[in-house]
């Protein structure tokens, strides 16, 4: 490789892995998928805490009125937040925030 036509990029810091609830789902669903494990994992923060999420999925949302980072559904160990387009359902986050949240809870 000729290194005078190649370029170098900064290493990863931990905020390139914060989510924005702002961005579409699919996107974010990219972040986290292109962070786990064996990553350090997408993450948010909620009450001065930080929450890796290592699994979830973009879920159709008809509820466009609603402000992104909404917790719009909890069931069944999976929690359900609303995005700028769009819904995640997160399947696996560390540590588990379900008894600490409630629907209409902003993350």
């Amino acid at each position: 490789q000729d290194n005078r036509l190649s370029n170098t990029w900064r290493k990863r810091r931990k905020i390139d892995g914060l989510i924005d609830w702002r961005i579409d789902a699919e996107n974010i669903r990219n972040l986290i998928r292109g962070l786990t494990k064996p990553y350090c994992g997408a993450s948010f923060l909620y009450e001065g805490n930080e929450y890796k999420i290592w699994e979830a999925e973009a879920v159709p949302n008809f509820f466009e009125n609603i402000e992104p980072g909404k917790v719009l559904e909890i069931n069944n160990e999976q929690i359900i937040v609303k995005c700028g387009k769009g819904a995640i359902r997160i399947l696996n986050i560390e540590p588990n925030i379900i008894q600490e949240i409630k629907v209409g809870f902003y993350l």
